[in-house]
């Protein structure tokens, strides 16, 4: 497969030259999920199988494609152990090979939860298993020992929220392509209506759902995906991102409009909430304003997708046009302000 995104002969020669273990040609395939980094399965002519990762070209905002930080990352959680993640095998520094800093990965077998379809395959057991093992797994990496990971700890005079609040209002502003009044008008409420809750700071992956997870056969977690917007911060706030995504039946409006939750044998957000908080002894008595700020932070990383797309940078996501992306980040904004009026 030629892709406009890799010079599949050139990385096909840097492979040669720097991949144990394959053999012969390659073959290269995007996987067609995700909006921001390009990934891609990568087979022998032997059928063995790995991941490429690298940035979309021309993606604007370096930070939020740096594919040495997440190598680092993958890395330094398969040195410490407690969160499966697929082991690393290559990092290509040199931009000459296909214009833009890439790595490889292990390809790890498995089931992923995208949708209600996928969802309907698996048993009550099977539900029960996976629930428990994603709630479980997330809990595992909140209680990782910075230390260990050798990451540098933030500036400790600002709470994570509040960075992640500057990041993302900067991240608009860099890449804007059109005005958003009521994300500024958000960011102004959420800083406002701000109360310190003193739980310390752990690593956090950004973006955990069933969908940056791969599943074994017993319906456990085999490996974490997707670690680009992971850094040292609140878990709660890390907790609460994602249980947004764990669509209820009777929810108006769904991050994911074909969840895998949906289906009834799936236990509610509240009871998801109560696992987390029970088993990692993690008090969420915040979760009103984290709540809106999650709904603001999924705005605007969806203003982010929606500029890249007007540049003409697509990343994996192609099926979705730029109106309703647009338009996405007009409703997740307004259920935010609606959802800041009632508790801020």
């Amino acid at each position: 497969m030629e892709s406009p995104e890799l010079d599949t002969g050139k990385v096909s020669l840097f492979l040669s030259e720097n991949l144990q273990g394959c053999s012969g040609s390659f073959t290269f395939s995007l996987f067609g999920s995700g909006g921001s980094n390009l990934t891609y399965l990568i087979e022998d002519s032997v059928g063995s199988k790995w991941v490429l990762r690298r940035p979309p070209s021309n993606s604007g905002l370096a930070t939020a494609h740096d594919m040495s930080r997440e190598w680092r990352i993958l890395h330094a959680l398969n040195e410490v152990g407690g969160v499966p993640v697929p082991e690393v095998h290559v990092f290509c520094s040199d931009i000459a090979v296909t214009g833009a800093e890439f790595y490889v990965m292990e390809y790890v077998p498995g089931k992923i939860l995208r949708s209600r379809e996928d969802a309907k395959k698996l048993s009550v057991d099977q539900v029960e298993s996976c629930v428990r093992s994603l709630v479980e797994t997330q809990v595992a990496l909140h209680s990782i020992n910075i230390d260990e990971i050798g990451f540098a700890r933030p500036d400790q005079s600002e709470p994570y929220v509040l960075r992640q609040l500057r990041r993302w209002k900067n991240q608009v502003d860099l890449g804007a392509v059109r005005a958003v009044p009521i994300l500024d008008e958000l960011h102004t409420i959420l800083i406002n209506s701000y109360v310190e809750v003193d739980r310390g700071e752990s690593l956090v992956h950004g973006d955990y759902r069933f969908d940056n997870v791969v599943l074994s056969s017993k319906c456990s977690i085999a490996a974490v995906l997707d670690w680009e917007l992971s850094t040292i911060g609140d878990p709660a706030a890390d907790f609460v991102w994602s249980v947004q995504y764990w669509a209820d039946i009777e929810d108006e409006i769904h991050w994911i409009p074909d969840a895998p939750t949906l289906i009834e044998s799936f236990p509610d957000r509240r009871s998801i909430l109560k696992m987390y908080e029970e088993l990692s002894g993690i008090n969420v008595s915040d979760i009103d304003w984290l709540v809106v700020f999650s709904w603001w932070k999924q705005a605007c990383i969806s203003e982010g997708v929606y500029a890249r797309r007007m540049k003409g940078v697509r990343g994996g996501a192609s099926a979705v046009s730029v109106d309703a992306i647009a338009e996405r980040v007009d409703v997740l904004a307004r259920v935010a302000s609606g959802l800041a009026e009632r508790f801020l």
